[in-house]
């Protein structure tokens, strides 16, 4: 217990240590305070932009592909669940693999700690897509959004009611 506290707080895994710590204190008030889970959520949807474009000038590439950040945002399903559900995953899988491969490994230089990061957070993208996909149907089944609103106002209706002769 005593070598994983002191491989969590390396100056490598510090970071992902805390934010893990943070994302699960984040969780248990989701769960005790009933704190929405969008509260913090970002929406990626790029099938809602409104552009201005000119539409004279035909030196420009044709793009209707959209942006490339977007479609690697949605190829790793960042637009199907909320945010805090991908960075949850996203921080416990870095932790779960910079844990893994400072003990294993034996890395104790921290330059190559860090190195290690950027193929860490490449792994924890696929990790987050194969986790996301059935979250997010299951997301999608427990209605999320709550049931459609329905507009009373103008509305006729009859309404039954037992009333005694005598009341006032």
């Amino acid at each position: 217990m005593k070598e994983l506290i002191e491989i969590s707080f390396s100056p490598v895994n510090a970071f992902f240590s805390i934010m893990s710590i943070v994302m699960l204190i984040y969780w248990i008030m989701v769960i005790i305070a009933g704190l929405d889970p969008d509260l913090l959520s970002v929406d990626f949807d790029s099938a809602d932009l409104d552009t201005d474009l000119d539409s004279n000038s035909h030196d420009l590439p044709d793009r209707t592909d959209g942006n490339p950040f977007m479609k690697t945002l949605e190829f790793f399903n960042f637009d199907e669940l909320p945010l805090m559900f991908i960075l949850t995953i996203m921080f416990f899988t870095m932790w779960f693999l910079g844990i893994n491969v400072t003990y294993y490994l034996g890395i104790e230089s921290t330059l190559m700690g860090f190195l290690i990061l950027i193929p860490n957070f490449i792994i924890s993208l696929f990790i987050v897509k194969i986790f996301s996909k059935p979250l997010s149907y299951l997301y999608k089944q427990v209605n999320h959004k709550g049931e459609p609103e329905i507009d009373f106002l103008g509305r006729r209706c009859v309404v039954f009611a037992t009333l005694e002769q005598n009341k006032t």
